[in-house]
């Protein structure tokens, strides 16, 4: 299964789609027919919990410009984490990780199968968020972890965020790992 940004024009039609094994042929969208939101990224999934999530970073058309703010305000980049059953493809839920989840990136779940736990890596608010299974079987969210961002000159803004560009989770789910791009530090 591959991740889409977009469509061929750029736009924000995020969506997975696989290949067939061994020629590598498309095979076809993954996602049920109406059941794909706008703007795609990255995806993890949990067969224990049936369950898929997808992050939802921004439209190709804003990011291949280069980065500028009124972007974020018109709407291309995104805070949103989409929720799908595994492994049929129906868009079950939507999180809204709000002014702390911008560009959410990478996600990850945790190794150990029986959980259903996993982190999302928000570039712009430099936020690492939680996401969980719930008692009633929906998925909630929280911040877990927040990276200051440092003063900066001949910046856009006049702080400069961490920019959280990748995380892992270390094999016993004991430590989280993330890379803050625009910091230079891990």
């Amino acid at each position: 299964m591959i991740s889409c940004l977009g469509d061929k024009d750029g736009n924000a039609e995020g969506s997975r789609f696989l290949l067939l094994d061994s020629v590598f042929n498309i095979k076809g969208r993954w996602e049920k027919p109406g059941h794909s939101p706008m703007f795609g990224y990255d995806f993890w999934y949990q067969p224990r919990h049936k369950t898929m999530i997808c992050s939802s970073f921004g439209a190709p058309t804003a990011f291949t410009q280069g980065f500028h703010l009124q972007h974020v305000a018109e709407g291309l980049y995104r805070r949103y984490l989409h929720v799908y059953s595994w492994p049929d493809g129906e868009h079950k839920q939507t999180l809204d990780l709000g002014g702390t989840g911008l560009m959410p990136l990478e996600i990850r779940f945790l190794h150990d199968p029986s959980k259903g736990t996993g982190y999302v890596g928000c570039a712009l608010t430099s936020n690492i968020v939680r996401f969980f299974k719930t008692e009633d079987g929906s998925w909630s969210h929280q911040v877990a972890i927040s990276v200051k961002p440092l003063k900066a000159q001949n910046w856009i803004l006049t702080e400069l965020p961490g920019f959280i560009t990748d995380i892992l989770i270390s094999l016993d789910d004991r430590f989280l790992y993330f890379a803050n791009w625009l910091h230079g530090d891990i």
